[in-house]
């Protein structure tokens, strides 16, 4: 008879910035408060990670997980960080030095798929691998190809059905390994309610541009500059510059370097990953959004909010169904477009408002209190079926 798999379930964050935090701790604190015979650990792989996790617990009164820090022998860390510019080394050095200790669990839910690398140890020592994902169903994702790799998952915590339709239709996924949970992030937000920050000195609306990391979808490269220019050319709106957490993070890989030029001054701040950009403070605080295929957009319209997006590549978006975002707002190809489109954006927001509800209600199946529950009766059921 084989022997019983021991009641331990693991939340493992592994990246270099904590922006992942927020959809994976509710999970977490959820199952240890309503599972008190499951130990439950969130992993960290950095502080900020960590400190993120203990702050968002409050919105969990009574949760018992534990919060463990994972680290590196001095020297593996020391090549991994000459390494970290072009790829993700200590993600994958942390995986390896601690698959022991990962092994001793019955479930390892982690946000992201580098976890599958250290997948074939864990498998032999009967570890589930519960996908928790990050984000909603953005532009981005729908760009790129659908990634089979998510099959090899036991379980997938999804935010709707529209971020793995396609893989459930090619048979990559099984529908019985998915169940749609909703917007773990805004649940986890929403429990700590918060007053909203101001931002500026004074009391101009502020304006959130968003770009992404990723080439094939950023506007950085080809209009960062001019946008910034923009403002710091009028005196009506205040900006933010929050670009995507990992923009200027690996200037190696696939992002960019942080310009000289790009810095405090005027109507103009910069946040590059800092806890505002990622807690919502900032999304809280705009009253425009300036875009192009980050799925923060739909942070920002959980409060329909005027937005505005960027096409500086000209694609030809408007039948494409890749593109359903940008119908949320005025979309511009060039930084000379945007004061027409900024006014546009406030004064049909009536317009905007139902579409922007439409899109928020496919990226998350599910915005309410009820979310990290669903993920964690799933897991529960994961675990009972494992026994």
């Amino acid at each position: 008879m084989p022997r019983a798999r021991p009641r331990r379930v693991a939340f493992l964050l592994n990246h270099a910035a904590p922006h992942q935090v927020p959809h994976v701790a509710p999970y977490a604190f959820r199952l240890s408060q309503i599972a008190p015979d499951v130990a439950v650990d969130i992993l960290c792989s950095t502080q900020g990670e960590a400190d993120f996790a203990r702050d968002l617990s409050a919105g969990y009164p009574g949760q018992r997980a534990r919060i463990e820090m994972l680290t590196l022998p001095p020297a593996l860390e020391w090549a991994a960080a000459r390494l970290e510019g072009a790829f993700f080394a200590r993600k994958t050095a942390l995986l390896r030095w601690h698959a022991r200790r990962l092994a001793g669990y019955a479930v390892v839910a982690a946000p992201e798929k580098t976890v599958l690398q250290n997948a074939a140890p864990l498998r032999r020592a009967g570890v589930r691998l519960v996908h928790t994902g990050h984000g909603g169903a953005g532009v981005f994702r729908a760009l790129s190809p659908p990634d089979a790799r998510l099959g090899r998952f036991d379980l997938l915590l999804a935010p709707s059905a529209a971020a793995l339709a396609p893989l459930i239709a090619s048979g990559a996924v099984r529908a019985d390994r998915v169940t749609l949970t909703g917007a773990a992030k805004l649940e986890a937000m929403a429990r700590l309610r918060r007053p909203r920050t101001r931002l500026f000195g004074d009391d101009r609306p502020v304006a959130l541009y968003n770009p992404h990391h990723r080439g094939l979808a950023s506007s950085w490269a080809a209009m960062g500059r001019d946008v910034v220019a923009h403002f710091q050319a009028q005196d009506a709106m205040n900006l933010i510059v929050a670009p995507h957490v990992l923009l200027f993070r690996r200037p190696m890989g696939r992002g960019a370097r942080r310009p000289a030029w790009l810095r405090d001054g005027g109507p103009v701040r910069v946040d590059q990953g800092g806890r505002a950009a990622i807690d919502m403070t900032l999304a809280d605080a705009a009253d425009v959004y300036i875009g192009d295929a980050s799925s923060q957009v739909f942070e920002f319209i959980a409060r329909p909010r005027p937005c505005v997006f960027l096409n500086p590549a000209r694609r030809a978006w408007r039948d494409d169904p890749a593109f359903a975002l940008w119908r949320c707002g005025p979309v511009v190809e060039t930084a000379a477009e945007l004061g027409a489109a900024l006014t546009q954006a406030r004064d049909q927001m009536a317009r905007y408002a139902p579409i922007q509800a439409a899109a928020l209600a496919q990226a998350y199946a599910h915005v309410d209190d009820a979310v990290s529950l669903r993920g964690t009766e799933a897991i529960l059921a994961l675990m009972d079926e494992g026994a």
